[in-house]
């Protein structure tokens, strides 16, 4: 068997790690490993190279959703709780999350945006710092992925209000979706895929994909993720290489109009609220953002290819007292 080598390069949402694969030999023997946060970097970061161009899919490996959570002796017990007490103090209640411009920073917003509350967001370099500050109880609330969160639920240290899936996880059943528990029609999944540099020649794409369907398949590696709180459940290529393709030209046009994100005076939270505010109200987010439905791999349409990633929802459901039904995916 051939040696396998992880190489670790944190920083810039993912980017520098895998603008490395971008530059290296199209033989498949580097990939990188990239997340949710891959697709949505275009929408706010000036990115070194084209997300859709210069890699290709390789595989899904898994998916799971976001998880809200606070410290133990946070009043709300659920997320309609949460959404009273938002309310009632606007602004004051702090989120955590594991930076700028990421998954939960997006699925924050999200929130926000649905809820018709203001969270204020409080951005840690990494997922670690975040959970620490609020089990310490110096941050209120957390929004972090339940893979990550899971060990601290179950010692007691963090108590989670509901997961951004459409159903429970088996791994933690008596934690309720975030739908269940008081925002109806939030639902904000991460997925993790594998890329490699454009180029790599179909064959090898075809037996790399063949191999990682096969140990995803494999009892005992279902049975890992399944603990973990992650869904092997579509690990087909074309899955992930829906997720980079499915956009929808009416967000990069709110993106270009705004440059929210590029300017000194506005910050990227602000950046985020308006590629959701931006949204003409009778359109449902799965369009704007993207074609929520990935059932058959295909490529949303008319979508365009240099800004991919995918957000979806229904434009009816309404949700205490703000906003629409959202699927950030």
């Amino acid at each position: 068997p051939h040696q396998t080598v992880v190489d670790n390069r944190p920083g810039a949402d993912g980017m520098i790690g895998t603008e490395l694969v971008t530059r290296a030999p199209a033989d498949g023997h580097t990939l990188v490993i990239v997340s949710t946060t891959y697709s949505m970097n275009p929408a706010i970061h000036k990115m070194p190279f084209d997300p859709v161009k210069a890699l290709v899919p390789i595989a899904q490996i898994a998916a799971g959703g976001n998880l809200i959570a606070t410290h133990p002796t946070f009043p709300a017990k659920t997320v309609k709780d949460l959404i009273a007490l938002a309310k009632a103090r606007p602004g004051h209640i702090r989120y955590a999350t594991s930076g700028i411009g990421g998954f939960n920073h997006f699925g924050g917003e999200l929130f926000n945006t649905m809820a018709g509350v203001k969270l204020a967001h409080i951005p840690y370099k990494g997922g670690g710092p975040a959970m620490i500050d609020v089990m310490s109880g110096q941050v209120e609330v957390l929004f972090s992925t339940l893979i990550q969160a899971l060990p601290h639920l179950r010692t007691g240290k963090l108590k989670g209000l509901g997961i951004g899936a459409a159903k429970r996880f088996p791994a933690m059943p008596e934690l309720p979706t975030i739908t269940e528990s008081g925002l109806p029609g939030y639902e904000c999944a991460v997925w993790w895929g594998i890329l490699g540099p454009a180029g790599i020649p179909a064959p090898i794409v075809t037996r790399l994909n063949g191999e990682i369907n096969a140990i995803l398949g494999e009892p005992e590696m279902a049975r890992r993720l399944g603990a973990e709180a992650a869904d092997p459940a579509l690990p087909r290529r074309d899955r992930v290489e829906h997720r980079l393709h499915s956009r929808d030209r009416r967000v990069i046009a709110a993106h270009e109009q705004h440059r929210l994100a590029l300017r000194d005076d506005v910050t990227t939270d602000e950046a985020l609220e308006a590629l959701v505010d931006d949204a003409d109200p009778t359109i449902p987010l799965a369009r704007l953002f993207g074609d929520g439905d990935d059932g058959d791999g295909g490529r949303g349409g008319d979508a365009p290819a240099e800004l991919p990633g995918d957000v979806g929802g229904t434009d009816d459901a309404e949700a205490q007292g703000g906003g629409h039904g959202g699927i950030l995916s």
